[in-house]
């Protein structure tokens, strides 16, 4: 399946770069070391959601705070639209 997102991406150097982008779920999972269940929290078409930051084995926070869903990585901060 895949997904649709603009994103805005900040890298450790400052280097700001926005995009729309059409993953593969699978392939966002296996880049990123998440699970395919950690996405319902980065999509906002998943009304029901409470608020969460969940750190995952892989030094990787996934954060939902409504209207903040940010995937944070030692490398990056990529935040949602």
């Amino acid at each position: 399946t895949e997904l649709s997102w603009k994103c805005t991406s900040i890298s450790t150097s400052g280097h700001v770069q926005e995009s729309v982008s059409t993953f593969s779920k699978l392939a966002f999972c296996k880049q990123h070391h998440l699970q395919p269940r950690d996405l319902r929290k980065l999509d906002a078409r998943y009304t029901d959601q409470y608020p969460a930051i969940l750190p995952r084995a892989s030094s990787v926070l996934v954060v939902n705070l409504h209207h903040v869903r940010a995937l944070i990585t030692p490398e990056s901060v990529m935040l949602f639209n």
